[in-house]
């Protein structure tokens, strides 16, 4: 998926300056659309962030920067989100809500939760490759972390900590470093970016829960997400997915239906994705990816029902394009999984 087009809360340049002015690094971010005043609702192009990031590391050599953030955030640092997840009852209800609402922070960077009886997995998928992301993703693992132990409060903190942590990526220092943060088995070059929770870690109670507040605070974030333009290439891709879940029919819709579904002609839809960077096939091969993540990982599904749902003329045509989206075969792929 392209990323011209997608934003992220400007929240993220206020927390990477004040570390960077706590670490006594000059590194001015100068973007002219940054207010005096971040919020969830002040935007600008994700690229100008990895752009800044990429900027630091390189000047720098803090390969750690994001672990070294999100190890030492604070609730402030995510304005009305850190009001929120502080008044809710609950560390579960907590992470849902970060979930939901986890494009108003940054869009580009997907949450999924899965559960099972014993544990909730988080995982976070990017829309696309690109080395300054590494940082954004160990920050929000590290801030996920120090966040819940925050709002836990001084009796309950010790409860909050993962079972494990998966990074699709390398390690970007010492492995010391991931173990004081996670305190927690750490594995670097999995097949996705997941941090695993016992079940039990999620009934902690909130510290200071406020529910009246939680509901003023809500009404805010509603106001904040339906006013947030979405680019047209993510409404597609959300419609695309909706159908497919909720059809018997194996087929992706049709661009023509799909350009209905939007009021507009088929050649208006295509010249709208064309300047957003991509086409109506990119956008249904990643529907499909994104399908096959879901259903693989149900366990007692057969491979050769997930390939007929995705409308796959074989096991080879399957076979093929997960390893193209996954770097593995969909049973090797299912085989990391335990």
């Amino acid at each position: 998926m392209p990323h011209e087009n997608l934003t992220v809360s400007s929240l993220y340049i206020n927390m990477i300056t004040g570390f960077l002015h706590s670490q006594h690094f000059n590194v001015p971010f100068s973007h002219s659309t940054i207010s005096d005043s971040p919020c969830i609702s002040t935007r600008l192009p994700l690229k100008v962030l990895l752009d800044f990031i990429e900027g630091i590391v390189s000047e720098t050599h803090m390969h750690s920067i994001g672990l070294d953030i999100g190890s030492q955030v604070h609730l402030s640092d995510y304005g009305v989100m850190g009001h929120a997840v502080m008044s809710v009852a609950t560390l579960k209800e907590a992470i849902e809500f970060i979930n939901k609402y986890k494009h108003l922070l940054i869009e580009g960077i997907n949450s999924e939760l899965l559960t099972t009886p014993e544990t909730i997995t988080i995982k976070l998928e990017s829309v696309f490759n690109h080395q300054s992301l590494i940082p954004l993703i160990e920050l929000e693992f590290a801030s996920l972390i120090r966040l819940g132990k925050i709002i836990s409060g001084p009796i309950n903190c010790h409860k909050v900590q993962a079972k494990e942590v998966h990074f699709s990526h390398g390690p970007q220092t010492c492995n010391k470093k991931y173990a004081e943060v996670f305190k927690c088995p750490v594995k670097f070059n999995k097949i996705e970016n997941a941090i695993i929770i016992e079940r039990a870690v999620l009934s902690t109670p909130i510290y200071t829960p406020d529910p009246s507040l939680f509901i003023m605070i809500m009404q805010r974030i509603e106001t904040a997400s339906a006013n947030m333009p979405s680019p047209l290439h993510l409404r597609v891709f959300d419609h695309i997915f909706t159908v497919m879940m909720n059809s018997i029919v194996s087929a992706m819709p049709k661009a023509e239906d799909t350009a209905r579904h939007f009021n507009m002609s088929i050649s208006a839809l295509k010249k709208h994705l064309k300047q957003e960077n991509t086409h109506y096939t990119i956008i249904c091969d990643e529907v499909r990816k994104k399908i096959a993540i879901h259903l693989i990982r149900q366990k007692e599904l057969k491979l050769k029902a997930i390939y007929h749902q995705l409308g796959f003329s074989s096991a080879s045509a399957f076979n093929r394009a997960f390893r193209r989206w996954m770097g593995a075969s969909p049973s090797q792929y299912k085989a990391n999984l335990d």
